[in-house]
């Protein structure tokens, strides 16, 4: 089941049916048990709604393979949990790792399957100026809508990441759930990646404690394939006809203001020594290092 098919397919409904498998500890549970108990009968009216929703979040994490499903039973996939315990931020990090996967993704461009619509739409999300863009679908400037028609062409002939108002509602609660976005004040949803570099960066550097910037871009891709360079960027921008924000050479508006924003916040220490490769930020502002500020990361 691709993810944005359905607006109640969501990472903190996800997350309660996560904690449900695990307190039933390694033995597993069998998928109508685990149904029951998260829906008990005469809890909630009508009855048949919520057990729907219950099912649409199940059929998304077996997608995912979040869990495996062994002799009938559901047990966590032990590549992302652990039933000794897990943290919020380890769902988090297990759910951009999962809709990252190549085995998550794939199908035509016009046509994506499980997870490729959500990771296709936030690589051309984060293309996207930095001011935000409407919250609403089809109206307020710049809205998706207009976006789209501009950027990819007819969305029959030619495909959107984004097809409908309805996915858009979707996109947004996974986007801002795996810290590629956030709500403005003026109701403008905006793109911006600090929150999943942020809870990433002890992965990204690794045993490393400073970095070329250009390995930085590299691993970065890597590891969060929606960034510049990723694979899946790559993708959309081979599908991009009018791509105003992607300039040949320099660091993307979303990334460039992600790496100002881990900066200031002292996650990470830039450098910028004359007599080393560099990159380019959004706004012209040149880097060579980054560097790890272990005390600031949790």
């Amino acid at each position: 089941m691709a993810i944005l098919n359905s607006a109640e397919v969501r990472p903190s409904a996800i997350a309660v049916i996560l904690r449900a498998i695990a307190s039933i500890g390694e033995s597993g549970v069998e998928k109508d048990l685990l149904i029951t108990i998260l829906n008990p009968k005469g809890y909630n009216e009508p009855l048949s709604n919520v057990e729907n929703e219950i099912r649409e979040n199940i059929s998304v994490i077996t997608d995912l393979k979040l869990v495996t499903e062994v002799d009938g039973k559901f047990i966590l996939n032990p590549a992302y949990f652990s039933y000794s315990g897990f943290t919020e931020l380890d769902i988090t990090k297990a759910l951009r790792r999962a809709t990252s996967n190549e085995e998550s993704n794939g199908g035509d461009w016009k046509a994506p399957s499980r997870a490729s619509e959500f990771t296709n739409s936030v690589a051309w999300f984060l293309t996207l100026p930095t001011s935000g863009v409407s919250a609403t679908f089809e109206s307020g400037s710049p809205n998706i809508q207009d976006l789209q028609s501009r950027q990819f062409g007819d969305r029959e002939k030619d495909g959107w990441v984004i097809g409908n108002k309805n996915r858009w509602n979707a996109f947004k609660y996974w986007a801002c759930s795996l810290g590629f976005a956030y709500f403005s004040s003026e109701n403008r949803i905006v793109p911006d990646p600090t929150i999943a570099i942020r809870e990433d960066i002890s992965d990204i550097f690794s045993d490393s404690s400073k970095l070329p910037a250009t390995e930085f871009i590299k691993r970065i891709s890597k590891l969060i394939p929606v960034l510049d360079g990723g694979r899946y960027r790559l993708l959309v921008e081979e599908h991009i006809k009018t791509p105003p924000q992607i300039r040949p050479g320099i660091i993307s508006a979303s990334l460039s203001m992600a790496i100002k924003n881990l900066n200031s916040q002292k996650t990470i220490t830039i450098h910028d020594s004359s007599d080393a490769e560099r990159i380019t930020l959004f706004d012209n502002r040149t880097v060579s290092h980054l560097e790890i500020n272990e005390s600031q990361v949790r």
